[in-house]
């Protein structure tokens, strides 16, 4: 609901709000539209009569009836005609819910709230019956109106305890594990003890800003702020400390990093005067930086308009800039560093219709081209390089789907869909890649690949429970038919927890292997390996050992592991004797890599990057002397964050996906060249587990290709290549396993598969977890896609439990606008001391943008912690309220977390604005935000 800005209704021309930067309009039809400035979203509201119980007159209200994007994308609601509560959604897949609301109160304080959510076959007509589906999910609630528990379709319940004032104090998971909060006198969360009894700290200053973390082996965390709470340092668990500096604007202009210095820690500790660091003002930690001279220094410049153009980053003897440039609508159109360039092409809607990327050629390579010396960071010396420019074109329906993507040797990639966006057909050029089948609610039960056929079983919570891949009826000859054969090339069932871990998984090749998780969900048993963890989540050889302080492991299972200043790996020995060296750039990507075998030879291998940080190029030293170029090199091609393409001396591999916004391989298209000169093209299919891990690789008339199997933390530990040049370098999702290192590329970092953890920090800081090293609680059920932040493959029962919050908040938004705009009792407008908010209309206002700001808080948790998932494969990463496949939201996605911030995102700038938010906005969101440990 919403209040009707003073309009003249029948003036249906659109009315500029500027302040709140929206275009306000009335229909022909009486519906009112919100638009924002760009066209890019609408809100539709329509009248709803609304009887009111005592009243003479029926109330008015203008609940919203639909979304929808620029592309045609929307959602629509249906609302109840007597309580005015939605009755029905209809989500962009065409699916409907039905949600039942109760009064969980009494009579004399009712309090309406959502009891389960159905999913139904169609919307019901007079005289007619639909197929409704047992609760997706139920809700329980106190006589307060909070909720206490929720009640999956398996069975499984989370319930939630409160104190007096309605905040969280324990969350119990379906397993029966609980975690507990505390909080102070002002409100605010001071400590959290997980399920193992280890707790984590909060500490504030006066001013109630966050100053300090203590994690769960009793390490601390710091940070300092201006007079205008800006976060200008902060000292980590590994005591590594990072300055800020912002202009008038309020905008990041420098960051400073100063390395793990213990002992300067320990100075500013004294400056502290050895007083607890929650009740000490902080100003001294960032004066005490002012003197010392950093080991790294990153700039930030910015157009007029705040967006980033330019970063350097520098330390005594390195430079490394990067260089940004935007259209007028503000999105960006060039990215560029010392290696590549990429520039993007957009139509009318905003969406990328076009990338194009090449590689800056040395002095030398201009030179031998005919070419004058050029400076990569100007735009006017790009035509120069078409003949050497890799493009890639897209093409998209009226829904806003990618109907096709053109390959930079001008091969098609096709998608065809059904409704308003599921996916029915991949083909490249005219080869049909797979035919994909659903069940009713559009999930994918059924794809070809080749003269395969491969068939999912799905669990009521959308889980993959059984696979099988075997001749398809459709593509086998009357010999193949009458053949007497039970052979499947793929055959695996699976098993889960009420807390959605999986606990079994039977494979025809490998048997069964068995899962066990402690109470925080991280993985203590997988088949016949045992793990330990220390309390802050660093993997153990043993349980004996000690913890690991700083988070920085030094020894696992016989490898030795050491780093430099900014907590980057450096130097690796590994167990059978071969020790490795890494040299990192000034944005932390690995660029070089030494190999010393245990045979005595020595590898070097280097790495390359462009400005969106995407790995485009790698290759063996040869004769170990950059000068005489390289061996054995592979340059990338990238889809956005997808690897499209790899080009190797003896050829060409691309790759295809189960979707174009997932990041589960489907297909490998390989193309070389003969001895003979001819051109050549097969197609083989990759057949992945629960989590997206392929497994086997099949050609197109289903023969067995390759086939392996990992360890826990998904290391491929043993392969068979049933064909000599089978070739699969995919890992997790979004991983790609380098032979030389053992190490897998994942996009913004790199994975060590032994350790199951990444060799440097988090390039967003605490934003992407409190162990900057940690990759997840387990490879079984958790992902990370870019390297930044792990995310529960699975709708996790906490993130339907946040989706809860928000329906509340939302419905007491509705009930306190409607108060408002009734005002039965004739309330006073003006708020005074001592009266409660109800009893007044400002106080009823107060109360609503209260609620806003918790709702907005709510919602950014959920986005981080839910919604931003690749959609539903074959019970891969599905969740009920998985949104329609869309190449827009995926090439926005990627220029928004790649391209708009790369250079921020490398050197943490993100953590500037993400720690003291984050953190702070917590209590201010309420203690249920803490759900998640």
């Amino acid at each position: 609901m919403f209040p009707l800005p003073e309009v003249d209704e029948d003036d249906e021309e659109p009315v500029l709000f500027e302040s709140e930067q929206i275009w306000f309009s009335k229909n022909p039809d009486g519906h009112y539209v919100i638009a924002s400035l760009d066209g890019s979203i609408a809100l539709r509201f329509a009248p709803l009569v609304v009887a009111e119980d005592g009243l003479d007159e029926d109330s008015t209200l203008f609940p919203l009836v639909a979304v929808e994007d620029a592309n045609g994308n929307h959602q629509r609601f249906i609302y109840h005609p007597l309580t005015g509560l939605p009755q029905y959604i209809i989500d962009g897949n065409g699916r409907v819910f039905s949600l039942d609301f109760g009064n969980v109160a009494d009579e004399q304080s009712p309090k309406m709230r959502l009891l389960s959510v159905s999913l139904l076959e169609g919307l019901p007509a007079f005289g007619e019956t639909v197929w409704v589906s047992s609760p997706l999910v139920r809700y329980e609630y106190n006589g307060s109106g909070d909720l206490v528990r929720v009640i999956g379709r398996d069975g499984s319940k989370e319930t939630f305890g409160y104190d007096a004032a309605g905040r969280l104090k324990t969350h119990t998971d379906g397993e029966g594990h609980t975690t507990a909060y505390e909080y102070g006198q002002d409100g605010l969360p001071t400590q959290r003890t997980n399920a193992l009894g280890h707790t984590f700290g909060y500490h504030y200053d006066k001013a109630r800003r966050l100053i300090g973390l203590t994690n769960e082996n009793g390490a601390r965390y710091r940070f300092a702020y201006d007079v205008l709470d800006r976060l200008i340092a902060e000292s980590g668990f590994d005591h590594k400390l990072t300055g800020y500096r912002y202009n008038a604007g309020n905008e990041l202009v420098e960051q400073c990093e100063y390395g793990d210095d213990a002992t300067l820690a320990a100075k500013l500790m004294a400056q502290l005067g050895g007083q607890p660091i929650a009740q000490k003002d902080t100003a001294p930690l960032s004066d005490g930086l002012d003197s010392q001279t950093p080991l790294r220094i990153t700039e930030f410049k910015r157009d007029i308009l705040g967006r980033l153009i330019h970063t350097l980053a520098r330390n005594n003897d390195k430079v490394q800039e990067t260089v940004y440039q935007y259209d007028l609508d503000g999105k960006l159109v060039r990215a560029a560093n010392r290696h590549s360039i990429t520039c993007f092409d957009y139509n009318g809607n905003g969406q990328i219709i076009g990338q194009h990327q090449w590689k800056v050629p040395t002095k030398e390579e201009n030179a031998r081209n005919g070419l004058p010396e050029t400076d990569w960071r100007d735009a006017q010396y790009d035509m120069l390089y078409l003949p050497v420019t890799e493009s890639i074109r897209y093409h998209y329906d009226f829904n806003g789907n990618r109907t096709a993507t053109v390959l930079p040797d001008g091969r098609q990639i096709n998608y065809l869909y059904y409704g308003s966006g599921h996916l029915h057909q991949i083909s490249l050029d005219d080869e049909v890649i797979t035919d994909i089948e659903r069940d009713q609610l559009h999930r994918e039960i059924f794809r070809t690949q080749g003269k395969l056929a491969s068939r999912y079983e799905l669990d009521p919570l959308g889980r993959l429970k059984r696979q099988i891949a075997a001749l398809n009826d459709l593509t086998q000859t009357e010999t193949e038919k009458n053949a007497v054969t039970s052979a499947y090339a793929v055959k695996r069932s699976y098993g889960y927890d009420r807390t959605g871990n999986l606990t079994h998984s039977t494979d025809q090749r490998t048997g069964t292997t068995h899962f066990e998780y402690d109470k925080l969900g991280r993985i203590t048993q997988a088949g016949n390996e045992v793990f330990a963890f220390d309390p802050a989540h660093n993997i153990l050889s043993t349980a004996t050992n000690d913890a690991v302080p700083d988070n920085r492991l030094k020894t696992y299972n016989g490898t030795s592991y050491y780093y430099d200043d900014l907590g980057n790996l450096i130097h690796r020995e590994l167990a059978n004797g071969e020790v490795q060296n890494y040299f990192y750039d000034l944005h932390d990507q690995l660029v070089k890599a030494e190999i010393f075998k245990k045979d005595g030879t020595k590898e070097t291998w280097v790495y390359s990057y462009d400005a969106l940080g995407r790995r485009i190029g790698k290759g063996r030293l040869k004769n170990e002397e950059v000068s005489d170029g390289l061996e054995e090199e592979t340059r990338f091609v990238w889809d956005g964050s997808h690897l499209l393409q790899e080009v190797q001396p003896d050829g060409r591999y691309t790759y295809l996906y189960t979707d174009p916004d997932s990041y589960e391989p489907l297909a490998q298209v390989c193309n070389w060249t003969n001895e003979d000169g001819e051109s050549k093209q097969q197609t083989h299919y990759f057949h992945c587990d629960q989590i997206g891990i392929p497994r086997e690789m099949t050609d197109k008339d289903g023969n067995l290709l390759w086939f392996g199997n990992y360890t826990g933390w998904g290391r491929l530990k043993e392969e068979t290549k049933v064909t000599y040049n089978a070739y699969q370098p995919f890992r997790l999702q979004n991983q790609y396993a380098d032979r030389e290192t053992g190490l897998h590329y994942n996009f913004f970092r790199y994975y060590e598969p032994d350790a199951g953890r990444f060799v440097n920090q988090d390039p967003i800081g605490l934003w992407g977890g409190f162990n900057v090293y940690q990759f997840a609680p387990n490879v079984q059920g958790w992902l990370d896609i870019l390297g930044l932040k792990n995310k529960f493959a699975f709708d996790h029962p906490d993130c339907i439990a946040r989706r809860k919050k928000i329906s509340n908040i939302e419905n007491d938004i509705i009930k306190r606008n409607q108060e408002i705009k009734a005002n039965p009792g004739n309330l006073p407008y003006k708020h005074k001391p001592g009266m409660k908010p109800r009893d007044s209309v400002e106080g009823h206002i107060q109360l609503v943008e209260q609620l806003k700001e918790t709702l907005k808080k709510h919602k950014q948790w959920l986005n981080d912690n839910c919604d931003d998932l690749p959609p539903p494969s074959p019970g891969r990463c599905t969740s009920p309220s998985s949104v329609p496949n869309s190449q827009t939201q995926e090439n926005l996605k990627t220029v928004g977390k790649a391209a708009g911030t790369a250079a921020a995102i490398y050197i943490g700038y993100k953590i500037v604005r993400a720690v003291a938010i984050s953190f702070v906005a917590t209590p201010v969101a309420g203690a249920g935000s803490l759900a998640l440990p």
